[in-house]
Order: structure tokens, then sequence, then C-alpha cells
């Protein structure tokens, strides 16, 4: 039998994900292409699916002065920094990648 159709994104697609494995570490951004293409091979779908979420660009790091100016205020014992994407994870057979308003479907 022919091969199914190659999974394309929309033409334009910008978008960007990032997925947590099952250690806990977060792994991306990669393009929709590339998780598209990952799925048609058995990855990130059904039971090898992961929590995936949009990408964002982290904010642009503060001048150079404020920075300087911050750390010789507090202690050396800064915490991790918080997370600036607010993007919702979601199984990663859950998200729509070509736009079709179709989720991704199973194997």
């Amino acid at each position: 039998p022919p091969a199914p159709a190659r999974k394309l994104a929309p033409a334009g697609d910008a978008r960007r994900w990032e997925y947590r494995a099952r250690d806990g570490k977060v792994y991306g951004p990669y393009p929709t292409q590339t998780v598209l293409d990952w799925q048609a091979a058995g990855y990130f779908a059904g039971d090898g699916g992961a929590p995936m979420r949009e990408y964002v660009d982290a904010p642009p790091p503060k001048n150079a002065g404020d920075e300087l100016a911050g750390d010789l205020e507090d202690s050396d014992d800064d915490a991790a920094p918080a997370d600036h994407n607010t993007n919702r994870w979601q199984h990663s057979d859950d998200i729509d990648f070509t736009g079709d308003g179709v989720e991704s479907p199973l194997p």
C-alpha cells in the first residue's frame, strides 16, 4: 500500500514547540514541521506522546547596569529563574499541529 501523504505545517507557520521528557527535562524549541515528521515516524503519538506546549521567546534581558545593580543589592543565593512561558502543557495527541481543526490522530 502507498505511504500516507506527508502532513505539512500551514504555510508560513512560525510556531515552535517544546516538550517535557519523562525525566522532567524540557527540550526545544522545534518547528511545527519537525514535530509532524516525528509523529509520522511514530514519535510523540499514542503511548509515546509527551507533554508539549508552544514555545515563547524569553523576554529581552535587562540592561547590564540594572542587572549588575540587582546582583550587588541581593545575595548570591538567587532562586532559579521563573518559567517565562505561561502556555499550558498539553498531551501531544491533543494539539492541532496542522491547523485543520483536527487533533493529531493516534497512529
